[in-house]
């Protein structure tokens, strides 16, 4: 799956567990110049997910698109639409 992802072998001798940190850390670095490139305020990659409330814009839709991808489609188009609209922030 790294492989898949990055286009290229993962680090040797690393756990899954490091190789999930290392991907969390690129994909992180990847949304900071298309924040900007679009002009949303990226301040981290960062929420609650006890309460889907406190979490800003970007991070709500970050949410609703990866819940998009596991969720049929109709699921996953009422979540994101309900992530940019509701009014709670």
């Amino acid at each position: 799956m790294y492989a898949m992802a990055f286009g290229e072998e993962p680090p040797a001798r690393r756990s899954v567990e490091q190789l999930r940190g290392i991907e969390g850390a690129r994909v992180r670095e990847t949304y900071k110049p298309i924040a900007k490139k679009y002009g949303v305020e990226w301040k981290a990659l960062n929420y609650d997910t006890s309460d889907w409330a406190k979490g800003d814009i970007p991070n709500r839709c970050l949410s609703a698109a990866t819940e998009f991808d596991s969720v049929p489609h109709s699921r996953g188009d009422e979540l994101a639409q309900d992530a940019v609209t509701r009014k709670t922030y």
